[in-house]
């Protein structure tokens, strides 16, 4: 194996294909935090990707039953201070956050982000640990700004906000602090503006847990889009998409039901979301749009794709496939 440019177990992972959950970690920067969930399993040892540098004669496994149990412990322990009962909820497609069957608080749900929260996609991949402490919303105080929010109830303390700004010329907003027995993010002044942000939206763009949010309306949708052009992130490594080739030999074996798609690129990335009464004749009609789809069975299918596509527009600023956001503003 070559572990040139390598520097950790989970970058070299990352290059060969195999995907390792991770929370903390993101790719392009410098961050100490320990999230414990890229745990695998080296030489019989239980060690953190991130932490670990490769080497020859090493055997490392990913997914052995000592390292998906300490995974899921680890992400439980993360879990308790971030709303999940939306996660394990029966009733979670469709539902729109606003109201719900069990009277859960609002303060103890998900939020807005819900159908492309990071969160959310490692949970179903990782799964919820039976020892997950229900989560009670501490009542921090949200710091808003005309363009986003911070909202420390929601932080999972990974500090890639912390990273992130960072590496921004002129720009050292954020810090750790201590509350009670774990660290979350906290501003340097009461205020952003105070704090020396130079409001660059990468935070917002980094943060896992919809803690750093864009507010509702088009100008801030406008101002995110503009920070993703203009920054170029790295992308983050999410768990697989349970898709498929988009071909007519695949699109043979879906029932002619009706339900929402969703078509992805060569990367990944997600270009078109659409509701339709008859998903395998839709899908057809898509073959050499795209490189992949996936899909689900939706009687009111219109009012899901409004719940994806609204979720999508909410965290990236922009509809899917949109290059240019002018015609929306």
């Amino acid at each position: 194996m070559d572990f040139a440019g390598k520097q950790t177990v989970l970058e070299f992972l990352d290059k060969a294909g195999v995907y390792l959950p991770r929370l903390c970690a993101f790719p392009g920067l410098q961050n100490d935090a320990d999230c414990n969930v890229c745990i695998v399993e080296i030489n019989g040892k239980l060690e953190l990707a991130c932490k670990v540098k490769p080497a020859d004669g090493m055997s490392i496994n990913t997914e052995t039953e000592s390292v998906l149990d300490a995974r899921k412990k680890a992400f439980g322990k993360i879990l308790s201070h971030h709303p999940h009962i939306c996660l394990v909820c029966d009733q979670r497609e469709g539902c729109d956050r606003l109201t719900c069957t069990y009277g859960i608080p609002i303060q103890e749900r998900c939020c807005n982000l819900f159908e492309v929260c990071e969160i959310r996609k490692l949970t179903d991949y990782i799964g919820i640990d039976e020892s997950t402490s229900k989560f009670s919303n501490p009542g921090h105080e949200i710091i808003r700004n005309r363009l986003f929010f911070y909202n420390p109830n929601l932080c999972v303390g990974c500090q890639r906000c912390v990273a992130v700004c960072q590496s921004i010329p002129k720009a050292n907003v954020w810090l750790m602090k201590d509350v009670g027995n774990r660290k979350i993010a906290s501003i340097k002044a009461e205020n952003f503006k105070d704090s020396g942000c130079v409001f660059c939206g990468a935070c917002v763009l980094v943060c896992p847990a919809g803690a750093i949010n864009i507010n509702e309306g088009k100008a801030s949708a406008a101002w995110i889009k503009r920070a993703e052009e203009k920054l170029s992130l790295e992308k983050q490594s999410l768990p697989p998409v349970k898709s498929l080739e988009l071909t007519g030999k695949n699109i043979e074996n879906i029932p002619e039901i009706s339900g929402v798609y969703i078509l992805y690129n060569g990367s990944g990335e997600i270009v078109k979301i659409k509701g339709e009464i008859n998903l395998k004749e839709a899908l057809k009609a898509e073959i050499g749009n795209a490189e992949r789809f996936s899909y689900e069975q939706a009687e009111l299918y219109s009012s899901r794709e409004n719940e994806l596509l609204s979720g999508f527009m909410k965290r990236y600023g922009r509809m899917p496939g949109d290059d240019e956001m002018d015609d929306l503003f």
